[in-house]
């Protein structure tokens, strides 16, 4: 009995895994806001797997 919560614990771990780090590659990726900033979209984000609130924010503009 052990063994199998222990199999599920770990399943759930690598699924949520990789629901993050595909979460993560559309956030890097996505370009809706491009046409507005001059540098191009540099998202920044905060989360992990067992992440409740996902902090995402834009990187502040380089002054010239």
């Amino acid at each position: 009995m052990g063994n199998t919560i222990l199999f599920y614990i770990i399943l759930l771990t690598y699924f949520f895994e990789f629901e993050m780090n595909t979460l993560l590659n559309k956030i890097r990726r996505c370009e809706v806001c491009i046409e507005h900033l001059p540098s191009g979209p540099k998202p920044v984000v905060q989360l992990s797997a067992f992440s409740k609130i996902i902090i995402i924010g834009q990187e502040a503009l380089q002054k010239p």
